[in-house]
């Protein structure tokens, strides 16, 4: 099942802002004690992360516009679908999703790319935004080198899937609230 962690989607980007914040201190701290190699290794770490970063909040987004869309055709899907992306998202309409995966030392994150229809052309966008931030942020840690292969495997073997019936019974059993944003989009 998908899951819809929003207090986790923040935790998991305002982190890898910080090691962006910590890397790009260390890429332009002039000390004599630095090589040039070790300030262009961590400004490499500085664009990474940034990169990885943009790409989860950017996936949180997408994310959020997707169960709004969803939650508002809620009776049109269970009747007789409705149009999304040249498809007709109907309750028995597939959705994948990808896992991505950052290792920082000793700390593990694990988000997930925003759900979206399987046989659309845009899951393939996903995929691999989710494959190369996992492919080169997931490694850096010590769970990262034991879990960034299935991550990878499970992206490479068509993501997570569920159907469109489970992902509204999910958001509406569970709901989507945040200690950070407030929300109230699956009441």
């Amino acid at each position: 099942m998908v899951s819809v962690d929003r207090d986790g989607d923040f935790n998991f980007a305002l982190l890898m802002f910080g090691v962006v914040a910590v890397a790009g201190y260390a890429a332009f701290a002039f000390d004599p004690a630095h090589s040039l190699a070790a300030s262009a290794i961590a400004l490499v770490v500085a664009l990474v992360y940034l990169l990885g970063a943009v790409f989860v909040v950017l996936e949180q987004s997408r994310e959020d516009a997707f169960r709004g869309w969803l939650l508002h055709h809620a009776a049109a899907i269970r009747d007789t679908g409705v149009l999304r992306d040249g498809i007709v998202v109907r309750l028995d309409t597939e959705l994948v999703t990808f896992p991505i995966g950052v290792g920082m030392l000793l700390l593990r994150l694990r988000a997930t790319a925003c759900p979206r229809v399987a046989t659309a052309s845009n899951a393939h966008a996903g995929k691999t935004g989710a494959m190369l931030i996992t492919g080169v942020t997931g490694w850096w840690s010590l769970f990262g080198v034991l879990h960034t292969p299935f991550n990878l495997l499970t992206s490479l073997r068509g993501g997570e899937r569920c159907t469109v019936r489970e992902y509204l019974t999910y958001l509406q059993d569970v709901g989507v609230v945040s200690r950070w944003r407030a929300r109230g989009d699956a009441a």
